[in-house]
């Protein structure tokens, strides 16, 4: 297999920067439903605005 082959194949497994940050959003409401961190921490670690968490947050918690 050849460096071009490979590099084509890790291509099709990138996602856009606004799922990438929904996907983040999902991992810190899971983890703040543990009770472990706090939400500043989270977006801090995470390193998500507040506004972010905010436009994809009801999505992830109707899931859990």
């Amino acid at each position: 297999m050849t460096d071009e082959l490979t590099s084509e194949m890790h291509s099709e497994f990138k996602v856009d920067p606004e799922t990438e940050i929904s996907h983040k959003v999902g991992t810190i409401v899971e983890e703040l439903a543990e009770g472990d961190f706090t939400l500043i921490e989270l977006l801090t670690d995470y390193i998500v605005t507040m506004e972010q968490y905010e436009k994809y947050r009801s999505k992830w918690e109707s899931l859990i």
